[in-house]
């Protein structure tokens, strides 16, 4: 639930090719209709569990955990199903004692963060590489990225870049933040990211709301609001530089007045 979900997934759905496992969440919701749709994906199928929880006191996953076990006790021996039940938490919190009880694997939960900023730690590590993710190319691209930002002069850090014209636009009312991109694969990175500012930033009375549009779809309906409408917000908009597909439209001999698509790739 929140940034143990969000980083993770924002990756998964992006960049995993299906080659690997699906990963099936459920730590992230209290309603009885979408946990019993997530079970149904489950039924008939070889499952393994991995439960992240920093403290292990939140709802949610605590209790979609003891749900999921229920299952796994049905379904396996209960040798078979402490084989297939992974934590991520804290050294010394109840999901450790559990694990060490009933046998379950522990990984630990970085204790100098909170859940929004663990993608490169196991919360969010563990679940990409299952889903086939190349997570040691991902840390380095990380650490690329990083470097700069640390070494690199002021004018022309990214990060301090996009902070400074935050603020620019914040200090004289603006009150909205919007992310949006015309990539439907960074659905969940949108997630992420609005989870990310809003629990960092909606403090004190003070903090820009951040939202995001996916598009073309979204263009045609709040779209409108960014042209028309009242002056409450600023827009980021993300663009991908290297382009993973191609799909060219070609006339298939139809009178339809779109040809001036013919030959022109999405």
């Amino acid at each position: 639930v929140g940034g143990s979900n969000n980083a993770a997934r924002s990756v998964i759905e992006a960049l995993a090719d299906g080659s690997g496992p699906q990963i099936v969440y459920a730590g992230n919701t209290l309603s009885a209709n979408a946990m019993n749709r997530m079970l149904k994906q489950l039924e008939g199928k070889r499952f393994a569990v991995d439960c992240i929880a920093k403290n292990f006191e939140t709802l949610e996953p605590g209790a979609s955990f003891r749900v999921l076990r229920r299952m796994l006790s049905a379904q396996y021996t209960p040798e078979e199903s402490a084989r297939r039940v992974i934590c991520t938490g804290t050294i010394g919190s109840a999901l450790e004692k559990l694990c060490k009880e009933e046998g379950y694997t522990f990984v630990p939960f970085p204790t100098n963060i909170g859940g929004r900023y663990t993608a490169m730690s196991y919360v969010g590590l563990l679940p990409m590489a299952v889903a086939g993710i190349d997570v040691r190319a991902l840390v380095r691209g990380a650490a690329d990225m990083a470097r700069p930002l640390h070494t690199g002069a002021p004018e022309e850090n990214l990060a301090l870049r996009y902070a400074v014209r935050r603020n620019l636009y914040y200090q004289p009312g603006y009150k909205m933040e919007l992310l949006a991109s015309f990539d439907p694969p960074l659905r969940w990175f949108y997630k992420g990211w609005v989870q990310l500012f809003a629990e960092s930033e909606g403090k004190d009375g003070k903090g820009l709301f951040p939202t995001a549009a996916e598009y073309s779809e979204e263009l045609h309906a709040v779209g409108q609001y960014i042209q028309d409408g009242a002056p409450l917000m600023f827009e980021t908009f993300l663009d991908i530089e290297a382009r993973q597909d191609s799909l060219v439209v070609m006339p298939d001999g139809k009178k339809d007045y779109f040809d001036y698509l013919d030959g022109k790739d999405y």
